[in-house]
């Protein structure tokens, strides 16, 4: 599996218990991993809405890898109610950040234009909040 291929672990239950605290420290590429193996069950006990929370926290850090995975748990229900204008707004904030999903694109191409245009507004205040600079209290004057 691609988890013992990396870690060099053999067991998938010890493999998870690792990644999971390197997600929960905030590392967002162990998110995405950790949701991959809670959406699977792989080491640790299936949760697919689990899986779409580590996947949206990993998304709204900026990660464009859980970003399609999102738009993926939005298209086809699983782990979150099926909402095709928030799969679509995902996969489209990932493929500007250069992430391709054919399967997404197929998605979005087949979307009558209402919700097409929900997407690209969701999109684009997907993508302000995250292009938004972080808030430094420290250096704003009283």
């Amino acid at each position: 599996s691609y988890l013992e291929s990396q870690t060099g672990l053999n067991d998938p239950g010890q493999g998870a218990f690792w990644l999971g605290r390197a997600a929960r420290r905030g590392h967002t590429s162990a998110q995405v991993y950790y949701g991959i193996l809670r959406f699977q069950g792989k080491g640790v006990d299936p949760s697919e809405t689990e899986a779409a929370d580590w996947f949206e926290r990993a998304a709204t850090s900026g990660n464009p890898v859980a970003m399609n995975r999102l738009a993926r748990i939005y298209a086809y229900g699983r782990g979150r109610e099926q909402d095709y204008a928030a799969a679509a707004g995902w996969h489209l904030i990932a493929r500007t950040l250069g992430v391709s999903d054919l399967a997404l694109d197929q998605i979005v191409d087949g979307l009558d234009e209402e919700t097409l245009a929900k997407a690209r507004k969701l999109a684009e205040q997907y993508s302000t909040t995250l292009m938004a600079p972080s808030r430094d209290p420290a250096r704003e004057s009283p």
